[in-house]
């Protein structure tokens, strides 16, 4: 169905071709960023256990501390005498003293600290695991989330030994500063109860916070199943949303020339931090995000790629699939991590990566230019119903004053460009009219490809972008999805807050509340706002990357606002046993949801990035 393009297959043959990269938005921040959430809280203990099948019963978390909106710069603090926990006969915790505080600012240069110190343990009352005491702390800024755990005279019951035997069991010391996330299996006293003891337990959150358990106990049964943690503390702050400003795209890494020190395919498994400010034009400082076009190229294997911040823990996400031989570029969302840089995870064989930074955010909202509005996705360009694009012509398109971009204000588009009806292997670049074409692609076919990437173009003259093609015929189609905002512009929506990418939709899993494949011709809401760090109100559009896998046949995706018109457009084109992802950028509907329709059964994977105010 041509006219619902909105997937590219990249299969080149020729190496002279230009590669084209897919644009990838990219966050982080200075020391100094100016933070508008500053996330800390801190509890003692925890307890949630079911017994023999029965619902669970739960106790705490207490004593409980929470930062106010807005922070506080004095600590906020709480304390408990001896705690007891008791659930019908079974003891399952007891303690001497319990103290937990947390403290932290917004503004620039915000932070958090948060701890909980736990006196004189004994868990699951049989002495499953006991200390002198237990600490847990943790610290974060912008770019910067830590934890530590100090546990004093810890021992775990790792055997009980005879059961009529007094003073056989077997105690395992627990290290004083235990790695993050060490486990100790165990069992309790007399009842035979297996469980595992996680010690420094650290998880770092969707919206980017770290969460840190000085120990948490997981019991496995077969009478008592649940868990009980103790002293956690959180941390985590969010910058203010950035403005966009764009870029003549430059090239900043290709692993096949060395550009960005890389000189070697990224191989299995292998791990690359990649430097982001400070090169192509985006500043050292003073950024909270980055756009860029990311391709692989040349893969020996079936696999994927991740694109995280640098500094942190990998999150369960990809950015692009592929297979051996493939050439694949994805539109891709990500937070920049310790020192403006982004890590690079490839899962299998090896690949040449290629990254072509085309604009930035700047870490503060104040301003009014570089503000986004998203529109419905509107077609303002078909060739099909004119004339192709020919070998190395190019056309000039009017987008100001189009599909509902204004006639003045815009600085900036976001759109979907795709080419039919190929006849030769080619590539397309979109650019600003009246400046000199760069050397960069946005789109990259062989004959008879259909072949679509979304693209954000700065305006040129009159409003326009030219669009050049470098072999063969080729149909146009483009699709306009939104619009950033010029200095002319007053306004304090649409800025944009990149977070930890996420997953909030899984279909082979239910994740989201979706199971199972969807059927062909059918639609259903997602749920976006709230998921994910997205926060529950405030949101005006979204940025996720979009995936389909185990397709039953030929199709299409449309992803829109819920309660509006599904508009005449695709975000994705697939065929029958893809695995294929596209970014996109779409405005939240009624309810913070957005609309997904498929147009032949596949299973669907929705991984967000950011959102704009």
């Amino acid at each position: 169905m041509l006219s619902r393009i909105r997937v590219r297959i990249l299969r080149l043959s020729l190496p002279v071709v230009l590669i084209a990269a897919t644009l990838v938005v990219v966050t982080g921040g200075p020391a100094q960023a100016v933070v508008n959430d500053a996330k800390g809280s801190a509890f003692g203990v925890f307890a949630n256990i079911g017994f023999f099948g029965g619902p669970a019963m739960t106790d705490g978390p207490a004593p409980q501390v929470t930062l106010p909106p807005g922070g506080s710069v004095n600590p906020i603090t709480a304390s408990a005498p001896t705690r007891f926990i008791q659930f019908g006969p079974a003891i399952l915790f007891s303690s001497s003293s319990q103290n937990v505080s947390t403290q932290g600012t917004t503004g620039a240069g915000g932070s958090v600290s948060s701890s909980a110190t736990v006196l004189n343990i004994n868990t699951s009352g049989t002495e499953t695991f006991r200390a002198t005491s237990v600490l847990s702390s943790c610290t974060a800024s912008e770019g910067s989330r830590a934890g530590s755990v100090t546990i004093t005279n810890g021992e775990v019951r790792t055997s009980e030994g005879n059961p009529d035997v007094d003073g056989d069991e077997v105690w395992v010391p627990v290290p004083a500063n235990p790695p993050a996330n060490t486990v100790i299996h165990g069992v309790i006293e007399g009842v035979g109860d297996q469980f595992d003891y996680v010690f420094n337990e650290q998880v770092l959150n969707p919206d980017g916070s770290i969460t840190v358990s000085a120990g948490h106990q997981k019991l496995l049964g077969p009478s008592a199943f649940g868990d009980i943690w103790v002293a956690q503390s959180v941390c985590g702050v969010n910058p203010g949303g950035g403005r966009y400003t764009p870029l003549t795209p430059a090239r900043i890494l290709d692993t096949r020339d060395g550009t960005g020190g890389i000189a070697t395919p990224i191989g299995n498994q292998a791990t690359v931090d990649v430097q982001i400010t400070g090169r192509g034009g985006v500043p050292a400082a003073g950024v909270s995000a980055v756009a860029m076009n990311v391709t692989v190229t040349q893969p020996t294997g079936a696999g994927y790629l991740t694109i995280s911040p640098a500094g942190m823990p990998r999150p369960f996400t990809a950015n692009l699939n592929f297979s051996p031989n493939q050439t694949v570029p994805n539109l891709v969302v990500v937070k920049l991590g310790a020192g403006g840089k982004v890590r690079l995870f490839n899962s299998a064989g090896s690949t040449h990566v290629i990254f072509d930074v085309a604009g930035y955010y700047t870490d503060s909202g104040t301003g009014p230019d570089g503000r986004y509005t998203a529109l419905v996705p509107a077609r303002i360009l078909d060739t099909r119903s004119t004339v192709r694009l020919g070998a190395g012509a190019s056309l000039d398109l009017q987008v100001s004053g189009q599909g509902g971009v204004p006639a003045t204000g815009a600085k900036a588009v976001t759109l979907n460009v795709a080419v039919t009806n190929t006849t030769a292997t080619s590539y397309l670049t979109v650019y600003p009219t009246g400046v000199v074409r760069p050397l960069a692609a946005n789109l990259n076919w062989n004959a008879g490809d259909t072949v679509s990437n979304r693209v954000k173009a700065t305006l040129g003259t009159g409003g326009k972008v030219t669009i050049y093609n470098n072999g063969g015929q080729a149909d146009v189609i483009v699709d306009v999805g939104g619009w950033y905002s010029n200095a002319t512009v007053a306004g304090i929506s649409g800025a944009y807050t990149s977070l930890l990418p996420a997953r909030i939709l899984d279909t082979r899993d239910g994740n989201g509340g979706v199971v199972g494949p969807i059927a062909g011709g059918t639609s259903v809401d997602v749920q976006i706002t709230g998921r994910g760090g997205v926060p529950p109100t405030g949101v005006s559009a979204v940025i996720l990357n979009a995936t389909v896998t185990g397709t039953a046949g030929p199709g299409y995706l449309t992803i829109s606002p819920t309660g509006s018109p599904m508009p005449l457009a695709a975000d994705l084109n697939y065929s029958a046993g893809d695995t294929r992802p596209n970014l996109v950028v779409v405005r939240v509907g009624a309810g913070g949801k957005v609309n997904l329709f498929t147009a032949a059964g596949t299973h669907v994977v929705f991984d967000v990035a950011g959102y704009f105010n």
